[in-house]
């Protein structure tokens, strides 16, 4: 839901907006997953993408606002900061849970994006297909033609638009960036929400994969307001 603001603001969707009343705070949540070697950048763009909003919300709601980026690795990856902005949100969000429902969507998008390739061995094991992510140990075009040699050009089979690395699979395919990609974001904005509707006693499914969100959503009691 964009937040309306007296000047234009260009980003102004962050993925949740989390009003503690009782406290006079204000959370600019969002998150993303991108490749893991650039989580650290994705960090520092979420908290320079937000600094404006935070700004005018911050004067015009007359609120303490915070920007929490929560930056999930492809393949479960997160820096060590990720703990300090999930603490200030102090909703028992569970770090782990987190890491494994990016892991199980990257395992996921590398199987359905690599079906047509006969060679290729990917273990029904998450730990073992993110080991062989991880170690790019995955037979895709840019490895057959620089590594093996082979006779073949390179490019993605999904977008011929970049070469078919395992980042580009994983983050970079436009192809892709409005199915898989989404729904692995959305799963994990779906369970930041649980857990912050269950702190203020919100009713929720009992089981956050089973929570519907519904855009634009707003849930409101005496002590919260999540949008």
């Amino acid at each position: 839901m964009p937040v309306h603001t007296d000047i234009t603001v260009t980003h102004n969707r962050p993925d949740l907006i989390y009003i503690d009343k009782l406290n006079n705070k204000t959370y600019l949540i969002d998150i993303t997953v991108p490749s893991d070697y650039n989580i650290g950048a994705k960090e520092i763009e979420k908290l320079s993408k937000y600094h404006l909003l935070k700004t005018e919300v911050s004067r015009l709601w007359n609120t303490q606002v915070t920007v929490i980026p929560i930056v999930i690795g492809s393949t479960g990856v997160v820096a060590k900061s990720l703990k300090r902005y999930i603490d200030k949100l102090d909703a028992n969000i569970d770090i782990t849970i987190l890491q494994k429902q990016a892991a199980i969507h990257t395992s996921i998008i590398i199987k359905l994006s690599l079906k047509w390739i006969k060679k290729q061995q990917i273990s029904s094991n998450l730990e073992s297909s993110i080991f062989a992510i991880q170690d790019n140990a995955v037979m895709i075009w840019q490895h057959q033609r620089d590594i093996l040699k082979e006779s073949v050009d390179g490019k993605c089979r999904l977008c011929a638009c970049k070469d078919e690395t395992v980042q580009h699979i994983l983050s970079g395919c436009e192809k892709l960036a409005g199915t898989h990609y989404v729904k692995r974001h959305n799963n994990l904005v779906q369970y930041v929400y649980w857990c912050l509707a269950k702190k203020h006693r919100i009713v929720v499914s009992s089981l956050w994969w089973k929570e519907t969100m519904i855009q634009p959503q707003v849930k409101e009691n005496n002590s919260t307001k999540i949008l």
